[in-house]
C-alpha cells in the first residue's frame, strides 16, 4: 500500500496529486490505487509503457469521483447509462459537454 505522503491533497474537487516514488511504474500505481490503467495514462498524457520519474506528479481521481473519456460516436444517453444517472444529472455536473473524442466526463457520487 502506498504511503499517505505520496497522495498530495489539493483544492481541485475531482483530483488528488500522486507523487511518484522510486520503483513505481504505471501498472503498479494503477493497481494499488484501484484505477484503470487506461484512464490513468489518458489523464496524465502518458502511454502504458512510458517511464515515470521519482517526484513526478500524476493526477489521480478522488474517491467518489467517476470519470469517462469519450470516444468517437458516444452519445449522452449511453454515457449517462454507464454512470447509472440521468442525462440531466450528467449535464448538471459537467460545465460543457461537446461529446468530442477524448473529452473528460466527470460524475461525483
Amino acid at each position: 500500500m502506498y504511503k499517505d505522503e505520496e497522495i498530495l491533497e489539493n483544492k481541485n474537487p475531482y483530483f488528488n496529486l500522486y507523487k511518484v516514488s522510486k520503483g513505481d511504474n504505471l501498472t503498479k500505481i494503477a493497481k494499488e490505487l484501484n484505477i484503470d490503467i487506461n484512464l490513468l495514462t489518458a489523464l496524465n498524457g502518458l502511454n502504458k509503457d512510458d517511464y515515470i520519474y521519482p517526484n513526478q506528479v500524476l493526477l489521480i481521481p478522488k474517491r467518489g469521483i467517476s470519470l469517462y473519456i469519450t470516444a468517437e460516436g458516444d452519445t449522452l444517453n449511453e454515457i449517462a447509462k454507464g454512470f447509472n444517472v440521468s442525462e440531466e444529472e450528467l449535464i448538471k455536473q459537467n460545465n460543457k459537454l461537446y461529446l468530442q473524442k477524448e473529452q473528460l466526463i466527470v460524475y461525483k457520487y
